[in-house]
């Protein structure tokens, strides 16, 4: 049997680091932006921001610091 060991502070700020370059992204090309792209992004950055969400879950679970699968 084998077990991969996640870091989740490294996913978290992994994570972290392309929400803020999307961001630059979309500070970059404003203008250039639909409504639907808008709702678009909204949806992908919620979706992240649920695997945030799960991440700090799981840290503040019974596993401690890291998540093994």
């Amino acid at each position: 049997m084998s077990y991969k060991i996640y870091d989740l502070t490294n996913e978290a700020t992994t994570l972290m680091l392309e929400a803020d370059k999307n961001v630059e992204e979309f500070d970059r090309t404003y203008d250039a932006f639909t409504t639907d792209y808008i709702i678009d992004t909204y949806r992908e950055w919620r979706e992240k921001q649920t695997l945030l969400d799960t991440i700090a879950s799981a840290r503040r679970s019974s596993l401690g610091e890291y998540l093994i699968i």
